[in-house]
């Protein structure tokens, strides 16, 4: 098997912390499976798409997310759906599932065209003034609010850029941590723990606000907190706790804003270098809206829009790396992994493999037309994982990006301010480091 890295394991964990995209994309050069020597068990990056299958689909059960990586997002999320594992994680998955029903999710684009409507009218008012303006707060904004109104039926105001805040700083501390082979026991009181631990304190009470707001109200509702709070044990018909309970809804709120806003961010990035490509989009989205809100019917039409979406999850996938232990030992193809060993899956990675994607690094949303599409491997494109535990949101985020990206094309139309250079920021989710800035021009 191809290894990557000195036998000094520290020094390629080092150079994986300075620059994670890099690190990965060069060790995949050697194949695809590859052993990385940055940690005293045994690490592997896998990048071909039938191994990620086998890993992901085929046998999933020989594979867990008993992590270094998913012990350190406990310390934030608890044991919501994304760090669960086992009995317990499929007991809330069947919960949670009735509300990401194809059916339920239609429900909401009416609540996410009203939402976008509201922050269009908002970057109507920045073009018309011709400041430049940074995208990125905007897009958690806007995310943030449809996440919270559709499934917890609430509505932040003036939470969410604070909310928005806490995220993106305990995330980079998150990302810190999880390559720090030495960690600082969370108690002692350096400066970066008081600051983690005080943004938590503050994400807890807007949640368990949310949650006790909810028990006070006599309305009903029919949402994805409403079915959690109702939920009652199998054994023993006890309901979930308020710990339980906020666990699931922090993680139901950071993963519904913060993986679509980073989406967002990279796709107007990408129509705004790419003026052929954001022409045609306007020209799809006039021909088939003729500048009205978006509803759920059009958005089926709307299939130039849709290619341009998967290309930027293939190009700028928000979950970039995903990681897994092999409980048991396994065999992909002749390379054998080792009992408990780290495994690890990069969409960036497999996106960018240039034997799967010809010319890897152009923006090319045709690359999604049906008959490109043929023969091309099921796990050559998995920006929202794949298996059991793919994203339970996956057909909501593609939702509300298609909602929000017609709502904006049909009021203005962006380009990069000029000097603004993009860079991505491998945390939790990929980040744009610096922000989108843009100039907003009215339509």
């Amino acid at each position: 098997m191809p290894v990557f890295g000195g036998p000094w394991w520290p020094r390629t964990l080092q150079a994986f912390r300075k620059d994670p995209l890099g690190t990965l994309m060069a060790a995949q050069q050697r194949g695809p499976v590859v052993r990385l020597r940055m940690a005293p068990m045994p690490v592997y990056l896998i990048s071909e798409p039938e191994h990620v299958e086998q890993i992901m689909q085929t046998r999933h059960h020989g594979y867990s997310h008993d992590t270094p990586a998913h012990e350190v997002l406990r310390l934030f999320l608890g044991t919501g759906l994304t760090t669960s594992d086992g009995e317990f994680w499929r007991r809330q998955r069947r919960l949670a599932q009735p509300a990401f029903r194809r059916d339920r999710i239609a429900g909401f684009a009416t609540t996410m065209s009203s939402l976008a409507a509201e922050s269009c009218r908002e970057w109507r008012r920045v073009a018309q003034a011709g400041a430049t303006v940074d995208m990125a707060p905007h897009m958690y904004d806007v995310m943030m609010r449809i996440s919270a109104k559709t499934l917890l039926s609430v509505e932040l105001h003036d939470s969410s850029g604070e909310f928005e805040e806490g995220v993106s700083e305990i995330s980079g501390f998150i990302t810190r941590r999880v390559s720090q082979v030495i960690r600082a026991p969370l108690w002692l009181p350096l400066p970066r723990h008081l600051d983690f631990r005080r943004r938590s304190r503050r994400l807890d009470e807007i949640v368990l606000g949310i949650i006790e707001q909810r028990r006070r109200a006599d309305a009903e509702h029919e949402d994805l907190l409403a079915m959690l709070m109702s939920a009652k044990d199998a054994e023993t018909g006890e309901a979930m706790t308020d710990r339980q309970l906020r666990d699931e809804v922090l993680t139901m709120l950071v993963a519904g804003h913060e993986t679509t806003a980073n989406a967002m961010i990279w796709t107007l990035y990408l129509i705004a270098r790419h003026p052929e490509v954001l022409d045609e989009l306007v020209g799809e989205y006039d021909r088939v809206l003729d500048r009205r809100p978006p509803t759920l019917d059009d958005v089926s039409r709307l299939t130039y829009a849709r290619r341009v979406i998967m290309e930027s999850l293939r190009l700028y996938p928000p979950s970039w790396s995903i990681a897994r232990t092999c409980k048991h030992g396994d065999t992909l193809g002749e390379h054998h992994l080792r009992p408990k060993s780290m495994v690890l899956i990069s969409p960036w990675v497999t996106h960018r493999c240039p034997h799967i994607w010809p010319e890897p690094t152009v923006f090319d949303p045709d690359r999604f037309t049906e008959d490109r599409s043929k023969g091309r491997p099921r796990y050559a494109h998995f920006p929202f994982g794949g298996g059991p535990r793919q994203c339970i949101g996956k057909e909501f985020a593609l939702l509300a990006m298609q909602i929000i990206l017609a709502s904006m094309l049909s009021h203005v139309r962006p380009e990069l301010a000029a000097g603004h250079r993009m860079e991505p920021e491998p945390h939790i989710t990929l980040r744009a480091r610096h922000g989108l800035r843009m100039q907003l021009h009215p339509r």
